[in-house]
């Protein structure tokens, strides 16, 4: 039941920058022929991809990223826009404070989005041994949890549900035990599977979808109850 509206989404977005992207190289190169402005088309293309990797960022929800990348697309596009906006100097704002700015924003939105930079939401559950354990884990932690599990057996508990703000991702990965994932029973599972051999078995969905959490399944040798 893998479902691919989420995908089908994200790419819409970012297909749609590109093909803007494409509308700016064309316009400003026919600025630079007719109205003889000092516009720079390398700058204008390198701004442009930087442009669609920050919206890419975006759409998948990392946003202290995001912004890190929209002030380098901002740094990069300055020139062209000052020369469009008739400012002599080339500058429209100090690059330090449209950094620090940035940093601001991107550290601001993960905090209420929960996510993160670098993962710091990132939480890595590490099974050895042939026993069996079972372990609780925080609704607001579940974002960036990676579960490896080595000749073991996990069963993970989700506590504090209410505290859910939904569309987190769980990573289960190069697991040689079976894992056994337990989601209260309103939430909407989506699985994302990417090269596994393992056996998954996904509660049957309700018909109205709750809160989404995704289930990253990848290099997997073992078996993934998700009840």
């Amino acid at each position: 039941m893998f479902n691919i509206n989420y995908y089908r989404k994200r790419n819409i977005i970012v297909g749609i920058v590109t093909l803007v992207c494409a509308i700016f190289l064309i316009a400003a190169s026919v600025v630079e022929q007719v109205l003889k402005l000092p516009i720079s088309l390398t700058d204008v293309v390198f701004a442009s991809l930087l442009l669609i990797y920050t919206v890419s960022k975006f759409v998948r929800r990392r946003f202290f990223t995001g912004f890190i990348w929209a002030a380098f697309t901002f740094f990069a596009a300055e020139k062209n826009i000052a020369v469009l906006c008739c400012i002599e100097s080339g500058n429209i704002a100090p690059n330090f404070a449209v950094f620090v700015g940035a940093l601001f924003l991107g550290w601001g939105t993960s905090k209420i989005f929960r996510r993160s930079y670098g993962g710091f939401n990132f939480v890595k559950i590490n099974g050895m041994g042939f026993g069996g354990k079972t372990v609780s884990v925080d609704a607001c932690d579940l974002d960036g949890m990676r579960v490896e599990n080595n000749m073991s057996g996990y069963t993970l508990n989700i506590k504090n549900e209410d505290s859910y703000m939904g569309d987190a991702t769980v990573y289960i990965c190069r697991n040689f035990g079976p894992v056994t994932l337990k989601v209260p029973p309103s939430w909407h599972i989506i699985e994302k599977c990417e090269s596994n051999t393992a056996k998954v078995y996904i509660r049957e969905q309700n018909g109205m979808p709750g809160e989404k959490l995704y289930v990253c399944i990848q290099q997997n040798y073992g078996d993934v109850k998700i009840i």
